[in-house]
């Protein structure tokens, strides 16, 4: 949908799978500027040197939260100046904790991952990549919960 209101569009993913279903898409609708790109690793999610909007749903919930973090930072850090970037993070869940040792010690591979990115951090994150928030909205991308934050998020880069 981007592709039809942007110059160029940079479409980032880590499944194969899934970008080949992009291409064939893109392919189908004579789509000409848009961009595939595999992201073989954190440092793979930003394939663009500046880019002018940043979206994102329902995707950064399934990372560790220092890996979603690392991203965010990736990302906000290439956001170009006056740059706008909207996207949803879990914030918050009852009970949650996440510790490195004990998550690299289990097999994750069963089960679809829910993590949480404290809204301390994140916040912090924001002053960190000079991002100016302008919106912030409690979210049902989780599903309802009264024991779950999730938010959509709206900023702006400054400079």
């Amino acid at each position: 949908a981007l592709a039809r209101r942007c110059g160029q569009v940079w479409g980032v993913d880590i499944s194969a799978n899934h970008l080949k279903l992009a291409a064939d898409h893109v392919t189908e609708q004579g789509l000409t500027n848009v961009q595939l790109h595999h992201a073989v690793g954190v440092d793979d999610v930003a394939p663009a040197p500046t880019f002018d909007l940043f979206y994102s749903r329902i995707v950064l919930q399934h990372n560790p939260p220092p890996v979603m973090h690392r991203m965010l930072a990736l990302l906000l850090g290439r956001l170009a100046s006056g740059g706008v970037a909207y996207f949803q993070v879990p914030t918050y869940k009852a009970g949650y904790s996440f510790d490195i040792d004990s998550y690299l010690a289990t097999d994750n591979a069963t089960h679809m991952e829910m993590h949480y990115l404290p809204q301390q951090a994140l916040f912090a994150l924001l002053a960190q990549c000079q991002c100016q928030l302008l919106e912030l909205r409690e979210d049902d991308a989780i599903g309802l919960s009264p024991n779950a934050v999730s938010n959509t998020v709206l900023l702006q880069k400054l400079g």
